[in-house]
């Protein structure tokens, strides 16, 4: 079974490679955890619970109202978008995992099985069984309640090894005279019971359930592999990184697996569909937890630090604004001790004695 050379298929809606992912995801990871916080506690510092002049009072009030400091924001917004944005960066951070298994697996094409050979005895969850039920008691607010545990003991159970070949010209571009081999463990079906003895009491099978048990497996990865051949191959077979499957001899079989030529891993599938997933799921995250944390900082000091705290008109602190709205926007340059300018007048009295009285004038007009 010979199929043709064929190089990695590579999948156009799988969006930046691991490289520039990397990079990207570095950047949002120090945005998130250092500016993202910082900026929030500054603001929430400067709010002290209070809300811009501009906000409360003036023509303003009515249409910024939503926008107002309020009690629950924490627990609205500050909260949930602190765990949507941890929650993001670590789905992002296993995305980028995946992408390196896949872009580290750049060969995708036939490799020549060189040997099938069962594994030794496993032990597996996928067959297991439970023994030495009992009942505990265990407390449960003011009453005991009871529940039945038991020990877990496990079949004896066998897999196989797939060897594979491949390298050179047709399946290590990169590495022209490199020759790779691996062995791949094959589960799922072939994974098989070798027989119904329970071991926890230190029972084994027969050596005949093992002989068995191994000639199956042998035969669930031929009729799996070989995918409609005639025949498998007398293995083992030695392999020739000069002969590629095109030119390899008719008794040869090939598997078509994912391989990485650096260090010579091989991997019957890749994470592609599960790295979609996680990278949608991911920016989804971090973009909503970036805004309900972004909306909690923006009323609770970020429209005070950016317009001013004090004036009655919003205004950006760091432009300087016209003199004629000057009063407006920075009151505290006018009037140093608050929102009144005091001064001293002089008059005269009835009885010809001087007589003062404090005369109060607020921005704009006089008390």
């Amino acid at each position: 079974m010979n199929p043709s050379t064929n190089e990695l298929e590579t999948d156009d809606d799988f969006i930046w490679p691991y490289d520039e992912g990397m990079k990207i995801f570095i950047t949002l990871t120090v945005l998130s955890a250092i500016l993202v916080p910082a900026v929030g506690y500054c603001c929430y510092s400067a709010a002290k619970d209070r809300d811009p002049k501009w906000m409360t009072s003036g023509i303003l009030e009515p249409s910024l109202r939503c926008c107002r400091h309020d009690k629950n924001d924490r627990a609205y917004c500050g909260v949930p978008g602190g765990i949507l944005i941890i929650c993001g960066l670590a789905t992002l951070a296993a995305w980028c995992s995946q992408a390196h298994t896949i872009q580290a697996h750049e060969y995708h094409g036939p490799m020549l099985v060189t040997n099938i050979e069962p594994t030794g005895i496993r032990q597996s969850s996928k067959y297991s069984y439970e023994y030495d039920c009992r009942q505990e008691s265990y407390k449960c607010g003011d009453r005991t309640c009871r529940r039945e545990t038991c020990s877990t003991g496990y079949y004896e159970s066998m897999l196989a090894y797939m060897h594979v070949a491949w390298g050179g010209p047709w399946g290590c571009n990169e590495h022209q005279y490199k020759s790779c081999a691996s062995k791949e463990e094959i589960g799922g079906d072939c994974h098989v019971k070798v027989c119904g003895v329970q071991t926890h009491d230190g029972a084994r099978c027969s050596d005949a359930d093992r002989d068995a048990a191994r000639a199956a497996v042998v035969q669930c990865v031929e009729d799996v592999m070989l995918q409609g051949a005639d025949a498998m191959p007398h293995l083992p077979v030695d392999f020739d990184v000069n002969v590629s499957p095109d030119d390899g001899a008719a008794n040869l079989f090939y598997a078509k697996m994912y391989g990485d030529c650096d260090v010579c891993s091989a991997m019957v599938s890749v994470p592609t569909g599960a790295a979609k997933r996680n990278r949608v799921a991911g920016f989804v995250c971090l973009w909503v937890g970036l805004g309900l944390f972004g909306l909690f900082v923006v009323k609770n000091g970020c429209l005070g630090m950016c317009c001013g705290w004090e004036g009655e008109v919003p205004y950006p602190v760091w432009m300087e604004p016209p003199a004629k709205w000057e009063r407006y926007i920075r009151p505290q340059k006018f009037n140093p001790n608050g929102n009144r300018m005091q001064f001293i007048a002089r008059e005269q009295g009835g009885a010809g004695g001087a007589m003062e009285r404090e005369v109060e004038l607020k921005i704009g007009g006089i008390a």
